[in-house]
């Protein structure tokens, strides 16, 4: 089974919101094939009073990403930690789907 780790900002409910429905959403079309890494699936999250150090955060997700097939970002906020993970994906040869979720790029030239 091909493993997958999805990146995206996590700074406001609203992209914590999309990270956990993109997670959702994966697992459900792509059930058996895919196994998902999801940062903000993290038991952790689930309170902020134990949440461990950035560095034990930034370890365990390089740890995923390289464990990873497949790096799906989404790169619309050019976020710091993103573009990191994004660097080690690129660095291991990973296979890597990035999108811009801005709805606005669609009528931008126009």
């Amino acid at each position: 089974m091909k493993k997958l780790y999805l990146a995206g900002s996590l700074f406001n409910e609203a992209e914590v919101a999309q990270r956990k429905l993109e997670g959702k959403l994966l697992r459900d079309n792509f059930k058996g094939k895919l196994e998902i890494f999801n940062p903000i699936e993290q038991p952790f999250n689930d309170n902020k009073d134990s949440l461990p150090s950035p560095n034990l955060i930034f370890l365990n997700d390089t740890k995923e990403v390289e464990n990873a097939d497949i790096f799906l970002a989404d790169i619309t906020n050019n976020d710091p930690g993103v573009m990191v993970e994004l660097g080690i994906a690129i660095s291991k040869n990973k296979y890597i789907i990035a999108i811009i979720s801005d709805i606005r790029l669609k009528t931008a030239n126009k």
